[in-house]
């Protein structure tokens, strides 16, 4: 008899999933002694166990997780991959509002839309700055930052957000059909 074929367990998929994602380096950085790098490795443990909530669609464990990464971020840093995560649950809850307000904010302060906020290489080499402020996590940003704008009114706002993510990844399916969507609502064909 031919043996069954086993599915492969899903939570297995998710959590290797966003294995790939995380910073092996950060997650097993011991303390240093310099308050500002222990808060940052932190705040990205934090983050990390928050979108792996999130993967599981545990909310209100994913928002605290965020919330707290946040909060352990120093003076003068923006931690904008946090915020598109945050940015993310809110989205996924339908609060579109709320959805902005972190995506905004993680927008501003990205080095790759021009903020200059501190950037995490500089307070110790181990920190990858991409790990905290990657140019796709940002292109997420404007694409689900857009696709919140069209939910609360604001399409020309969105237009303006996903063309910008469209120079910065032009093969983009998913933004090309956002793009779409966005001139449709605005009355353009072209």
């Amino acid at each position: 008899p031919n043996p069954k074929p086993q599915t492969p367990n899903p939570e297995l998929i998710i959590v290797y999933r966003v294995e790939i994602i995380m910073d092996k380096r950060i997650l097993k950085k011991a303390k240093t002694g310099d308050s500002r790098v222990d808060s940052l490795v932190l705040a990205y443990k934090n983050n990390a166990m928050g979108a792996v909530f999130l993967c599981f669609f545990s909310y209100a464990q994913a928002e605290s997780r965020l919330k707290t990464a946040l909060s352990l971020s120093p003076e003068g840093f923006t931690y904008v991959n946090c915020y598109i995560n945050l940015g993310n649950l809110y989205s996924q809850r339908r609060e579109y509002r709320l959805a902005w307000e972190a995506y905004g904010e993680g927008l501003r302060g990205s080095r790759w839309g021009g903020g200059g906020g501190v950037e995490a290489n500089s307070l110790d080499p181990d920190l990858s700055s991409d790990s905290f402020d990657s140019k796709e996590a940002y292109i997420a940003g404007l694409m689900n930052g857009g696709c919140c704008l069209i939910n609360i009114g604001e399409a020309e706002k969105a237009l303006e957000l996903i063309e910008k993510g469209l120079l910065m990844d032009p093969d983009n399916v998913e933004m090309r059909i956002n793009m779409g969507g966005v001139m449709r609502q605005l009355g353009q064909r072209e």
